[in-house]
């Protein structure tokens, strides 16, 4: 039998896989610490899956026994029950070291007991790791001298031998990543940087004689002879252990550390980052919008992987002088002295009898803040996750601790650490320790920096102006920052982030899912050996940007920059994309003709180059064009066949675009089931990807068709759905749109007080955004309201403002449809001449927009007029022009409408100058 020495010492390294029914951090604590002790094997690495993870699990285990070869450390498997076990009969696999127990959380030390009794029985595969040769040093303090030594240097030493060697354990388990002193060698004496605790140097670094210099930086943690050593050990390997277990693109990389504590000497080894931290960069240059997005989004995501770590990392020290900016101009969040693990969610509480069973099987305690979160403090333990070592992280009181606030009349005493108080929530400010939602808190500082150029509260000086601040909450508001002014939806995100109760703000997860749609782009270089001008993709997000705005004139002219750049640069794909955008730009000034024209150029060399996306988005937004033109027909079959070959690409977010658009197409043309299905599709497309805008946008969608049958109750409830998911997001824009539907019902209903209501609600909100095109739609909605009650003074006040906006942003179907109800009003009130100029005008706009409807409706208004005037001849002729259009569209309803009131003018007065139409569809 091997002694329980030489035992620990052939254990070191494992990986264990656990599968366990619970999610109770209690039970997942209390079996990897009891398997950790017995394995007498600090480096031991533990992956936690719950049974419904099990695809997870056998995707990690696959991918980790395809790697046989002697680096690879042995795996073990435990099951948290024994149905567990049972249930995932394929993982128990000949030549895998497996357990036959099963863990029942009621008799943990019964279990503990019997696993150590079974070692001697295991037999471990021989592509194991080979054992580290212990030191000298080691093997007498393990072995010791006589049976004596161990226990005479416990008694002598006490307190400190125990932390010296928790302190060698801890960096023991870490030996990969240690480096000798003669492998750095500085490049100047020059510090290139300083935090609290350390200075950063640069260096560069070579493991062997043959391999590449390597530039690093090198951060000197500061030691001065009356440091407390045992802090001073504790906080240089908190910080390696925290980093050694992290890999992305958007954290600095940790190459190594180099150790002499004795002496004073705390070096932690990090990939040299050139371009220094976000602050200094962007002084740099005159960075734009898209640029600045670029880096928020990196750092969003990191911290995004810092937060879905298991145990989650908070950082706790979040700020633009700790992210720093890479050679491909990525931002990289670095300075991991403050971070730690969240050993539970944030608010669950423990019971009693789960505090009593941590303390007796757990050997550690629990602090508690006011509201019950608890805390670990205890010595590190390592938890992995999909390979990857993560330290828990000790929370002593000086990893991270908490600042004490006095406040008597406003005035502070403040004791603790020094801390970055700017960007610190009110809930660490007054005590309590940072965590995940202080993160977010903080995060949104860095969205202020990258956009402002500004710290927080850059006018207040000192620490207790700042605290006072903050544990008030006070906050500026991001839409009045002219810069943040031009992005809603991130001026949005900061407010969320920002919200007072720590509960409430946002999880990263949804963060980094309302970024993902924001005008985006890498800085470019700015050296004088640069490119002279902005890149193809900067002009393409730049223009974007502009769209967001309404600003299409300038979206116009830098897409077309972005066109002549591709063609120069003979790419097809770029010069597409620019077509593209400009037709979009078309598009959105009602120039339905030019947009037709650009995208179907777009569309060709889409189709030449094989590009199957690109194809399709075409489609999509060429049905669209057919829509507004009336072409039904057209707009169906585009967007159809956009639908098709999205869903081939397997792309969910093109497809629920394509079924908003048909939606559209069927409502129009009275197919209110088909419309219903395709609208309900996209919302739960939408709602899948977690896109919010897209689903209260198929909701409005939805909530027009049930309009449009009188289902008003079903159209209410999904506006008021729409406008919940509006309020949710922080979008005013999609609020005002909802309400301004809400009026539209009322409208319909007679309800004229509460669809003046919802107006002016409505107007109130586009009037604030600057949204001149809402605005006039809520005057226009205003001018039917004040009609039907017959405050026509009003009405023709309302209607002639919207259809002069209308005319000012280049909405030409808005505006001739504005003065259509003008021309009724006219009517209305025998002021003939007037709206037959109004009439002739509408016509003119329809007719040259190439919208069908428009024209009939005209024509149908037209002829009510020269009826009402005893015109009848002139009026049949009218009716007759609109029965044929509305037969041409397929409007059946509409078309039996105009026969009838045809037929009535027809029965009053027979002419033989009158041309009358077929009358099948009027039958």
């Amino acid at each position: 039998m091997p002694s329980p020495i030489a035992k620990r010492r052939y254990l070191r390294g494992r990986e264990i896989l656990v599968l366990t029914e619970s999610s109770r951090l209690v039970d997942v604590c209390l079996l990897i610490r009891e398997v950790r002790t017995l394995y007498a094997d600090p480096s031991a690495r533990f992956h936690q899956y719950q049974s419904d993870q099990w695809e997870d699990a056998n995707r990690w285990y696959s991918d980790r026994c395809a790697m046989k070869d002697s680096s690879v450390p042995p795996l073990e498997i435990l099951f948290g029950t024994r149905d567990v076990a049972l249930s995932h009969p394929q993982i128990l696999q000949p030549g895998l070291v497996k357990l036959d127990l099963y863990l029942e959380f009621s008799r943990m030390w019964t279990f503990a007991r019997a696993l150590y009794d079974q070692f001697d029985d295991l037999h471990l595969p021989i592509w194991g790791p080979k054992p580290r040769t212990p030191t000298v040093k080691e093997i007498t303090e393990e072995k010791g001298e006589n049976g004596n030594v161990h226990q005479k240097a416990t008694a002598e030493s006490g307190g400190e031998t125990s932390q010296a060697t928790s302190e060698r354990q801890r960096l023991g388990a870490l030996s990969d990543f240690r480096i000798g002193p003669s492998e750095i060698e500085f490049t100047s004496s020059r510090c290139h940087g300083s935090g609290g605790k350390a200075d950063v140097g640069q260096a560069t670094f070579r493991r062997k004689i043959w391999t590449t210099k390597q530039l690093v930086a090198v951060k000197k943690h500061r030691y001065y002879s009356d440091i407390n050593k045992g802090r001073f050990a504790n906080e240089f390997i908190h910080e390696v252990e925290v980093m050694a277990g992290l890999s992305h693109e958007n954290i600095v990389q940790l190459i190594g550390f180099v150790e002499d504590l004795e002496n004073g000497i705390a070096w932690v080894i990090l990939s040299w980052v050139p371009n220094g931290n976000v602050s200094e960069f962007l002084k740099t240059g005159d960075w734009e919008i898209p640029e600045r997005v670029s880096l928020i989004k990196d750092t969003f995501e990191g911290v995004k992987y810092l937060h879905s770590r298991q145990p989650p990392i908070c950082h706790g020290d979040l700020k633009s002088f700790n992210i720093l900016v890479s050679a491909s101009y990525r931002a990289v969040i670095t300075d991991f002295g403050s971070a730690r693990a969240i050993s539970a969610p944030e608010g669950e509480v423990m019971s009693d009898e789960d505090v009593k069973i941590i303390r007796l099987h757990y050997g550690c305690d629990y602090i508690y803040n006011a509201e019950q979160t608890y805390y670990k403090q205890c010595s590190s333990a390592t938890l992995t996750e999909d390979g990857q070592q993560v330290q828990a992280i000790p929370s002593e009181e000086q990893a991270s601790p908490p600042i004490h606030v006095g406040a008597a009349r406003n005035q502070l005493t403040l004791t603790g650490p020094a801390w970055s108080l700017r960007w610190a929530a009110p809930e660490v400010v007054k005590g309590r320790r940072s965590g995940l939602s202080s993160d977010i808190w903080a995060v949104a500082w860095v969205c202020w920096e990258v956009m402002t150029n500004n710290v927080p509260f850059p006018q207040l000086n000192s620490e207790g102006a700042i605290a006072l601040t903050v544990i008030r909450g006070k906050v500026p508001s991001p839409r009045e920052d002219a810069q943040l002014a031009h992005i809603a939806a991130l001026c949005s995100l900061m407010t969320d982030c920002w919200t007072f109760d720590p509960r409430a703000r946002p999880k990263i997860g949804w963060c980094c899912a309302e970024l993902k749609w924001m005008p985006s782009t890498p800085p470019e270089c700015r050296t004088p050996s640069g490119p002279k001008g902005p890149s193809t993709s900067l002009l393409f997000e730049m223009g974007e940007t502009y769209l967001g705005q309404g600003r299409y004139e300038q979206a116009i002219s830098l897409f077309r920059q972005a066109l002549s750049l591709a063609r120069v640069a003979d790419d097809d794909t770029d010069a597409a994309n620019a077509l593209e955008s400009i037709a979009r730009a078309y598009f959105f000034q009602s120039k339905y003709k030019q947009a037709e024209e650009w995208f179907t150029q777009a569309q060709e060399i889409y189709a030449r180059l094989g590009n199957d996306r690109g194809q399709a988005g075409t489609l999509s937004q060429l049905g669209e064009v057919y829509r507004y033109q009336s072409k039904y027909t057209e707009a169906e079959d585009s967007h159809t066949r956009a639908q098709e070959i999205f869903a081939r690409l397997g792309n969910d977010h093109g497809r629920a675009f394509a079924l908003r658009g048909l939606g559209h197409v069927y409502g129009l043309q009275s197919k209110y089931a088909q419309a219903e299905e395709s609208f309900s599709r996209a919302q739960e497309i939408y709602a899948r990807l977690g896109y919010d805008q897209g689903q209260a946008n198929a909701l409005i969608g939805l909530a027009r068709v049930y309009r449009s049958q009188s289902k008003y109750i079903q159209a209410v409830e999904s506006y008021t759905g729409a406008q919940e998911i509006c309020a949710r997001l922080g979008d005013d824009l999609g609020r005002a749109n909802t309400l301004e539907g809400l009026g539209y019902i009322y409208y319909y209903q007679s309800e004229n007080i509460q669809a003046e209501g919802s107006y002016t609600q409505a107007q109130e909100i586009y009037s604030r955004l600057g949204n001149d095109h809402g605005r006039a739609n809520t005057l226009s909605g205003l001018g039917n309201v004040y009609r039907l009650q017959s405050k026509y003074i009003e009405a023709e006040e309302s209607l002639s403002q919207a259809q002069q906006i209308y005319a000012r942003i280049g909405r030409g179907h808005d505006q001739a449809d504005a003065l259509m109800r003008l021309g009724e009003i006219y009517h209305t009130r025998s002021r003939y001449t007037q709206a037959e100029e109004s009439f002739m005008a509408a016509r003119e706009i329809f007719t040259r927009v190439c919208h069908v409807q428009g024209q009939a409706a005209t024509l149908r208004s037209m002829g009510h007029m020269r009826r009402d005037q005893g015109q009848n001849v002139r009026a049949a002729a009218h009716f007759a022009d609109a029965l044929k259009l509305y037969e041409q569209l397929g409007m059946t309803k509409h078309a039996e409408d105009v026969g009838r009131e045809l037929a009535l003018v027809l029965a009053q007065e027979t002419s033989p100058h009158i041309s009358v139409p077929s009358m099948s569809s009027a039958q």
